[in-house]
């Protein structure tokens, strides 16, 4: 009779490690003792961040900058502010100069129903002075103190009721003038042959005068065509004063 079997300590261990291969990792999982699994047991990938205690990983080197992003949508339009609080008054800046037109307008006139348009109701200036120093001033205007581009202007009529027998002939004479400064004028009127019986003359001058005044406009008649004056007077139907204010004015004379 045969006697018990008694495996051998070879056949035990190599019945052991065919055991541990069959278990497989869940068997190595729940049996390993801590601390014993070191580098040589990890595969390599095996392993996952989760698996790391913070501050175990070191920090890796910084990536590329990206790219830029889009422009974002333009934002609302915030709520305007508080005015601020006004500042001071600034210095008073110099007097600037004067242009070279300053372009103020002073005019005066008169007209007659002779003369025509709305609103004529002045009589006629008759014409009586035989020469300059005994003629009156029929238009006047003030002016203040300036230099003035001046123009007088004047609308005469002579004709007379008879022609044939009592025709009207002169030679009228007129002047813008203030007391330094003086534009002339003159035109024979009347009835006789080459004459017009109504005409206008016009005077134009410059001034400059320092202080305020008055300017005028004032005719006389002396012999129209003939030897003497004869016939009815000539008349003022229309008269203009106009002074315009310019920055400066020369005036000469040419030889």
């Amino acid at each position: 009779m045969k006697g018990r079997f008694r495996p051998s300590p070879a056949l035990l261990v190599a019945g052991l490690a065919l055991a541990l291969a069959l278990g497989g990792t869940g068997y190595a999982a729940l049996r390993l003792p801590a601390n014993s699994v070191g580098t040589k047991q990890v595969i390599n990938g095996s392993l996952l961040k989760r698996d790391f205690k913070a501050g175990q990983l070191p920090r890796g080197p910084r990536g590329p900058r990206g790219l830029q992003g889009a422009a974002g949508a333009t934002g609302a339009t915030g709520a305007a502010g508080a005015t601020g609080a006004q500042g001071p008054a600034g210095l008073q800046g110099g007097k600037g100069d004067k242009g070279d037109l300053a372009g103020r307008l002073f005019e005066r006139y008169f007209c007659t129903p002779e003369f025509g348009g709305p609103g004529c109701a002045s009589t006629p200036k008759e014409i009586t002075a035989p020469d300059q120093t005994n003629a009156n001033y029929f238009l006047t205007a003030s002016l203040p103190a300036g230099s003035y581009m001046v123009t007088g202007e004047v609308d005469l009529v002579a004709n007379s009721p008879d022609p044939d027998v009592n025709p009207s002939d002169w030679r009228v004479q007129c002047a813008a003038r203030t007391p330094g400064y003086t534009g002339f004028a003159s035109a024979t009127v009347g009835d006789l042959a080459g004459e017009a019986n109504e005409t206008t003359l016009t005077a134009v001058f410059g001034m400059t005068e320092p202080a305020a005044g008055d300017i005028g406009i004032k005719c006389w008649r002396t012999a129209g065509n003939g030897a003497s004056g004869a016939g009815p007077n000539p008349q003022v139907i229309y008269a203009e004063l106009a002074a315009v204010e310019v920055g400066s004015f020369t005036t000469s004379q040419q030889p």
